[in-house]
């Protein structure tokens, strides 16, 4: 009963307390992610430092602009190197990036037989180079400290291992991927479905398909319908006899 009164007699925050209110939490939550930053640059810092010192990168951003991962980044003249703490993959992740102009490219939506490979997982040289070290790797998840920690200290003496060449400039690991890429393509051409209600006009739910074959010329379309029906429950009856009847 106290409690209800001291809650009825509260008074509802003005216009200038909410904003107030609001702004603060908008601070705490960001003072919140720079401090997940700061510590994923740091503890990145640690494993990857050898970027900077045997082979000229320089430490480029730290991101955590993404719900589902943070991320560091050291730059070349002409390579990016990414360290991914992934929520959506738990695990960690390098990537190597070729880049354009200096610039990084744009992550491909698709891959087809003629998309620049510019991006490159590390796993996918392992499997090219060491294929037992990559079996290694596909069994490192988990992002509690210890797992973390774990996958750093081996991603980055894999790094160092062999990717020597492609941190020196050499990108002949590049084509070969690509290649290897092309030929999945080849055989497994990416597609997009795209499903809707079916209450949907026939002419506006053809119509969306041809637009995306339009803006995606070399994947297979494919178009569905779902139901928007209830399905009728089902419950068992019992006759006279005692004998379960299913009804609709």
């Amino acid at each position: 009963m106290d409690g209800a009164k001291n809650n009825a007699g509260k008074k509802p925050l003005t216009s200038d307390e909410k904003r107030a209110r609001d702004k603060a939490r908008r601070a705490e939550q960001e003072a919140r992610l720079k401090e997940r930053e700061e510590v994923w640059k740091a503890q990145v810092a640690d494993h990857f430092g050898f970027l900077e010192t045997t082979y000229g990168f320089h430490f480029a951003s730290v991101d955590r602009a993404s719900w589902w991962q943070t991320t560091v980044r050291y730059d070349a003249p002409t390579l990016a190197v990414r360290i991914d703490k992934s929520v959506e993959f738990e695990r960690v992740k390098v990537w190597l990036i070729r880049l354009v102009d200096g610039r990084l490219p744009e992550y491909p939506i698709f891959i087809n037989p003629d998309t620049p490979i510019n991006y490159v997982i590390l796993d996918r040289v392992l499997q090219n180079r060491a294929p037992h070290e990559a079996e290694r790797l596909a069994n490192m998840r988990g992002l509690h400290d210890e797992q973390v920690e774990r996958s750093l200290v081996f991603l980055s003496d894999m790094l160092r291992t062999y990717c020597d060449d492609v941190l020196r400039g050499d990108f002949a690991i590049f084509d070969v991927i690509a290649e290897q890429m092309y030929q999945e393509a080849r055989e497994h051409p990416q597609g997009i479905r795209i499903i809707v209600p079916d209450t949907t006009p026939q002419d506006a739910a053809v119509a969306r398909a041809e637009e995306t074959r339009r803006a995606f010329p070399q994947q297979p379309v494919t178009l569905e319908y779902y139901t928007t029906k209830k399905r009728r429950s089902r419950r068992k009856d019992t006759n006279n006899n005692g004998q379960g009847n299913e009804t609709s």
